[in-house]
């Protein structure tokens, strides 16, 4: 052995990532079905813990996308998606809207606060979401001082649209 060379040992998992891949290209095809079946067979070739976190990300987005929220809800409930994901603005607002969908604005709003900080890029959403939060609350107040901040400080944004609503 010490006469050996020494090589590092280099892991991939090349089965995660075609089952990814062909979940994802099975998503933009809306089939879902087959869609589901790819993440559930990267799920079970995941070996870190960033693989489960994504594929448990796009599980959700797909049993969001078929309408069964609670399911969706239990795949991302405990994820914790890295801020240098490419998923991790998505990941933020779909977990976000699935508790507010599956009727939990108080989780929702422990939630953004936790990442609010850390996605300035979807701020005008998250901000809006918690006044719909607020909304569920039954607190008018915060709610509508949410959604005109919403207004003002993101005037062309689609969220502004949606406050303007409300």
């Amino acid at each position: 052995g010490d006469e050996s060379r020494q090589e590092s040992i280099s892991w991939s998992n090349d089965e995660f990532a075609e089952y990814l891949q062909a979940g994802k290209d099975f998503l933009d095809g809306k089939d879902y079905s087959r869609a589901k079946d790819s993440f559930s067979d990267a799920l079970d070739s995941a070996f870190e813990d960033n693989e489960v976190e994504e594929v448990k990300f796009y599980l959700a987005y797909t049993e969001a996308l078929t309408g069964d929220v609670s399911t969706a809800l239990e795949y991302i409930h405990d994820a914790t998606p890295m801020e240098d994901a490419e998923y991790f603005n998505e990941a933020v607002l779909l977990k976000t809207n699935l508790l507010l969908l599956n009727n939990k604005p108080e989780d929702a709003l422990a939630f953004i606060e936790t990442w609010i900080a850390d996605a300035p890029g979807i701020m005008d959403s998250l901000l809006f979401l918690k006044g719909i939060a607020y909304l569920k609350l039954g607190e008018l107040e915060k709610a509508q001082g949410l959604f005109r901040q919403v207004e003002t400080e993101y005037p062309d944004s689609d969220s502004a649209a949606a406050a303007a609503e409300y």
